[in-house]
């Protein structure tokens, strides 16, 4: 087939499930251990210990790889339909309150399973600064991701019952 079975489309449309709030760091844990580059230190809390309030997830690799960056990174995620304003708030929240870390050597990672249509517009209009650089990534983002870790996206497939017949995870 081409490329991977779970497809940006079916990322949104699981948005709206119960399932996509709890299971969307599990996700991004079995993303970032799939393609991470020498990880260090990864800690994304899923299903019921999601409500915590410390980072959705922070990441320390010895090396960049192109979704997972170099150093350290802190991520925050959300299955709101209003994923812009989401995004605002725990910037804002966070550069306020970056729970010990600096953010001048920190990479700040928003993640939404839904499309956003000019992510580039929304970093210019949040202020940045002080972090090392602030990234978002939305279904499209997910999708190329999970091409490039065949084993997530069979779990993920699996999960959202698109895995076709006669196929065997051997996970």
């Amino acid at each position: 087939g081409q490329g991977g079975w779970v497809r940006a489309r079916h990322l949104e449309s699981w948005a709206d499930t119960l399932d996509a709030r709890g299971a969307l760091p599990e996700i991004l844990r079995r993303l970032v251990r799939a393609t991470g580059k020498d990880v260090r230190r990864i800690e994304f809390p899923a299903e019921e210990q999601t409500h915590r309030p410390e980072w959705d997830g922070i990441v320390e690799a010895a090396a960049a790889d192109v979704y997972v960056p170099e150093g350290t990174s802190v991520w925050e995620m959300g299955v709101d339909k209003d994923f812009r304003a989401k995004f605002e708030t725990d910037l804002g929240k966070r550069t306020k309150s970056p729970l010990g870390l600096d953010p001048a050597k920190t990479t700040f990672v928003f993640v939404t399973p839904r499309k956003w249509q000019k992510p580039e517009r929304a970093k210019k209009n949040a202020s940045v600064a002080p972090w090392n650089e602030v990234r978002i990534y939305d279904s499209a983002t997910l999708e190329e991701w999970l091409e490039q870790s065949p084993a997530v996206d069979a779990w993920l497939a699996t999960r959202l019952g698109l895995r076709p017949q006669g196929v065997i995870s051997v996970d």
